[in-house]
């Protein structure tokens, strides 16, 4: 209902308890972002999940880190972008 009624092309998001993998992701569905929630305590295991998820989108989707549970601590080294490995 909601892209038969977007006139304006906006992303359609999913967000899933905790994880990289868009579960609910169908070619041709209403969904094309996936705001992932994911939830580990360090900077390089949020980075490396986040890569990982790109990865799996592969263009078909768009993707953001949406929260984690651990952003309680320490959140600035946790949302500023890294270089690739």
């Amino acid at each position: 209902m909601i892209r038969e009624t977007d006139d304006h092309g906006h992303v359609i998001a999913n967000h899933h308890h905790d994880g990289v993998i868009f579960k609910t992701y169908t070619a041709g569905s209403a969904f094309n972002h996936l705001a992932i929630q994911y939830n580990r305590p360090t900077a390089d295991q949020l980075h490396a999940g986040m890569v990982e998820a790109w990865r799996q989108a592969a263009g078909r989707y768009s993707i953001i880190m949406s929260e984690s549970k651990e952003h309680l601590t320490d959140m600035r080294p946790k949302n500023w972008a890294k270089e690739p490995a």
